[in-house]
């Protein structure tokens, strides 16, 4: 998820950067594949969350307080 989700954020950096060059300034299909790119991800937040949610209770254990504490439970 990691991986999908910097791959994703490096293709939305790109591809709204090239919206502010003279080059690509008003093209249609670039906004386009900008805005889908930004659907995918919260698409991909939403599924992040959800298998946050899901590990907590399949392993019975807070994950996002072990997150912000650092502790665990053994």
């Amino acid at each position: 998820m990691i991986v999908a989700m910097l791959g994703l954020l490096t293709y939305l950096s790109v591809t709204g950067m090239m919206l502010t060059t003279d080059a690509f300034w008003g093209s249609h299909w670039l906004k386009e594949a900008h805005e889908a790119g930004a659907y995918a991800m919260v698409g991909l937040v939403m599924l992040h969350l959800a298998g946050v949610a899901l590990a907590s209770v399949e392993y019975g254990e807070n994950l996002v307080r072990a997150m912000f504490t650092g502790k665990k439970l053994a």
